[in-house]
């Protein structure tokens, strides 16, 4: 199943809130929605769910992240036990597994606080086995969990345009599709639950192999010296051409290093395609190899900043000789 919204303004537009900017209000305000990590992506789903009527509560470490969206009318909520008693749908996005983890079935864990039936939407990207073992105990205690990973970034999260991909029972999805379509543009129904972080995991591998495969070229370009505008005419020119080309192509040559994803999130979603690989009993060679790249390059600098730098941190690293055995 295939949904799609009207395409939005989609001109460029300052990531940041506008203190301006007014909530709408309308029948959807007696919806009550939490939401769980307010980061590059959460941000955006907390911002769009606001304006689209909703009533959010948002719990984040970082405090300044949900006062930065109180214009748009999004609340703060205490602690954990503060949001669960006001909602009946809960949003998580978070960035790391461990963190999916730990919220959700820790000791003070989202399901050791909820005593009411309450729809949860995990739009973090994880592993799909963990996303199971999550729905698995909360049916057991009378909850439903739907997994909707998020495609195209910040920037896309911000303007309501991302796509999701999303895993569960139809009927849960049903339910949720007001909701997850008021902070997207398209929804991709992908199976059953776990199914959208597997795809999403899939997908991740092969946009990191890209990347890493293109920080290569631009590195051995810019080191013998070739106009690196003419490579990448020439590939755009050729089967070598794709999304991630023209995006890693512009931001090299205009010097643009805003910050996409970080070594340290690129490297936790290899690591998770090779782990969901290797439990299948598959080949992951390539992004096992990817994944070492990424480590590397990551120690050879700030870890938490943009994998946009690879090429260059490619450049200043000495390659290593094949081994002839």
């Amino acid at each position: 199943m295939t949904r799609n919204r009207p395409t939005p303004d989609t001109q460029e537009i300052d990531i940041m809130p506008d203190p301006d900017t007014k909530p709408t209000t309308n029948n959807r305000m007696d919806q009550t929605i939490g939401l769980i990590g307010v980061g590059v992506m959460g941000r955006g789903i907390a911002k769009n769910l606001a304006q689209a009527g909703f009533t959010v509560h948002a719990l984040d470490k970082q405090k300044q992240a949900i006062a930065d969206l109180d214009c748009f009318g999004v609340k703060a909520a205490a602690d954990l036990t503060g949001l669960v008693a006001e909602c009946r749908t809960v949003i998580t996005c978070l960035p790391t597994q461990a963190a999916v983890e730990q919220v959700y079935l820790g000791d003070k864990g989202l399901l050791s606080l909820v005593s009411r039936s309450t729809d949860f939407i995990d739009c973090s990207s994880s592993d799909p086995a963990l996303t199971r073992t999550i729905g698995q105990r909360a049916a057991a205690a009378g909850h439903q969990l739907v997994d909707a990973p998020m495609l195209l970034g910040g920037k896309a999260a911000w303007q309501g345009t991302v796509t999701l991909i999303v895993g569960g029972a139809a009927d849960v999805i049903a339910r949720c599709t007001p909701v997850l379509e008021a902070f997207s543009e398209k929804l991709i129904h992908a199976g059953a639950l776990g199914s959208a972080h597997e795809i999403k995991a899939i997908n991740n591998a092969v946009t990191l192999a890209n990347h890493t495969i293109l920080s290569e070229a631009f590195s051995v370009a810019m080191s013998s010296g070739i106009d690196l505008r003419t490579l990448i005419e020439v590939m755009q020119s050729s089967m070598a051409n794709s999304s991630k080309l023209h995006d890693l192509g512009r931001r090299v040559l205009d010097d643009n290093y805003e910050k996409t994803i970080s070594f340290v999130t690129a490297r936790k979603d290899a690591a998770n395609f090779v782990s969901i690989a290797e439990r299948l009993g598959a080949s992951a060679e390539v992004s096992k190899a990817v994944l070492s790249c990424l480590t590397d390059m990551g120690n050879a600098g700030d870890p938490t900043d943009t994998i946009t730098r690879m090429p260059q941190r490619l450049m200043s690293c000495r390659a290593k000789p094949l081994n002839d055995a």
